[in-house]
């Protein structure tokens, strides 16, 4: 049996001195996934960014900390970790929630229960009208779908059974699945903050604004422009 493990534990090292991501950029449709996922990600981490001076300082910690896992995000999915990278983007959505929510809950980031943290926040004024509303309650179905996923293994042949069988592999349906998530996501996050900052949105310089306010669906964007009726 000893010789077993070690035969797995060689396979182990092996595949860790030669990991290398280049080869998935031959695999169809993985450059234009990542993508996608660069440009809603880089207009939320502009927004925030160049918001910095104006958000206080506890709500900008938690702001900074879903963008984080966004980036983390895309470098698990990059690498397979489909699950891990599903997880992280819960943690993305909690960050926010209380990053955001602080200045009217000023104690929702001690909140432990996600059930009341989302509760919680529903409460508050600011969502209690259209669309801000629709767009918290969008946070909240992708939290739960989120929640939903489960791992199950890939069936394997038992009788050789391999730890590098269980190591993340590029699944272009799963990778379009988070891609889908994101794509419904960002926009709400980029639309709640630039909403809630409005006028020290307008002060941003207009290359990072056109870009935010393209992330931001086209119905919002009045809202944000106050150009609505």
């Amino acid at each position: 049996m000893s010789r077993v493990i070690k035969k797995d534990f060689d396979e182990i090292l092996k595949y860790i001195e030669n990991f290398n991501l280049k080869s998935l950029l031959k695999e169809d449709g993985f450059t234009i996934f990542i993508s996608i996922y660069h440009k809603k990600y880089y207009s939320y981490f502009a927004l925030i960014t160049e918001l910095e001076n104006s958000i206080p300082k506890n709500e900008y910690l938690y702001l900074k900390e879903s963008n984080s896992d966004l980036i983390t995000c895309l470098f698990h999915l990059t690498t397979g970790n489909y699950k891990s990278s599903k997880l992280i983007l819960r943690s993305s959505i909690e960050c926010f929630l209380k990053g955001f929510s602080l200045s009217f809950l000023p104690n929702i980031d001690k909140e432990k229960s996600v059930y009341e943290l989302f509760d919680k926040i529903k409460t508050i004024d600011f969502f209690k009208n259209e669309p801000n509303k629709s767009e918290f309650r969008n946070l909240h179905n992708i939290y739960k779908i989120l929640c939903k996923d489960v791992h199950t293994a890939e069936e394997v042949n038992m009788a050789n059974i391999n730890s590098l069988d269980f190591f993340p592999k590029y699944s272009k349906v799963k990778v379009n699945e988070i891609i889908k998530i994101v794509l419904k996501l960002i926009p709400s996050y980029c639309f709640l903050i630039s909403k809630k900052y409005n006028s020290n949105f307008h002060k941003i310089h207009h290359s990072f604004k056109d870009l935010i306010l393209k992330t931001i669906e086209k119905d919002l964007r009045p809202e944000i422009m106050n150009t609505n009726d």
